[in-house]
Order: structure tokens, then sequence, then C-alpha cells
């Protein structure tokens, strides 16, 4: 008998882990959609009012740049409709503790379907009432010559 409540809580406890998993999971998957659609209302919604975005662009100099959210989503606002961006995910990692969450991820960014630069996203997000929020981005950019 203590061994199937023990299987079942295992098992409840397993599920929840995934489904909050899945949940970042979507998350980011949807922030990326956004982005690269350049719809700022949907990243507006996304990213936490205190958000912190920090970029080191490594070229033939180091450059470290820091950003707000409305810097940040006027930037995206602004893009002509011209210029198409992607920036396309791989290798998601999340680790997950209670209402926290940290996810890193590979990328390749694009600009008119040319490579522009790759690196690695960070990503801290928070859970609010039931919802995961993206508070802090920190990413890398490496640029071929």
């Amino acid at each position: 008998m203590f061994q199937k409540r023990y299987i079942i809580l295992l098992l409840l406890f397993s599920f929840n882990v995934f489904s909050q998993e899945q949940m970042i999971t979507d998350e980011i998957h949807a922030f990326f959609t956004a982005l690269n659609t350049k719809d700022h209302q949907t990243l507006d919604k996304q990213l936490s009012e205190k958000i912190s975005l920090i970029s080191i662009s490594i070229k033939e100099q180091e450059k470290l740049t820091f950003e707000t959210k409305k810097e940040f989503i006027n930037a995206i606002k602004e893009l002509p409709n011209e210029i198409e961006i992607k920036e396309d995910i791989k290798n998601l990692f999340i680790q997950i503790d209670g209402h926290l969450a940290f996810a890193s991820m590979e990328y390749d960014f694009y600009v008119n379907n040319k490579h522009s630069h790759h690196g690695v996203n960070y990503l801290h997000l928070i859970k609010i009432d039931e919802h995961w929020k993206i508070i802090h981005i920190l990413d890398s950019r490496y640029y071929e010559n």
C-alpha cells in the first residue's frame, strides 16, 4: 500500500514538472514567434515591466549593451516592413525552481534571410498568477567576418 501511494505521488510530481516545463517551452517559442513576426504587442505582454536585456557583441571588440523593455519594444516597432528578422533557437535547456525558471538556448539570427550572427540566449522567467513571464534576457552575439 505504501509503495502504491509513493508511486502515485511520484507520478503526480513528475507530471507537474513536465507540465511546468511545457508551459515555459511554449512561452519561449511564443516569444520568438512574436519576435520573428515583429509582433511588438505580444512581446509587450510576455515581458515583465522591469525586464533587463543585456547583450555582449563580439566582433572586432567586445561591446556590452543594456536595454529597457521600452527600448526593446520600440526597436522592434521601428523595424521597416522590408526588413525580415528570424531567430532560430536550438538546444533549449530549462531548469525550474518553484516559481522561478532559467532557460538557455543556442541561436542563429538572420536579417532578410542572410545569417547575421549567432550566440546563446539566457532567459530568466517568473511565474505570476499561474503564467510565466520573462524577467531577464542575456545574450551573446558572435559576428563572423
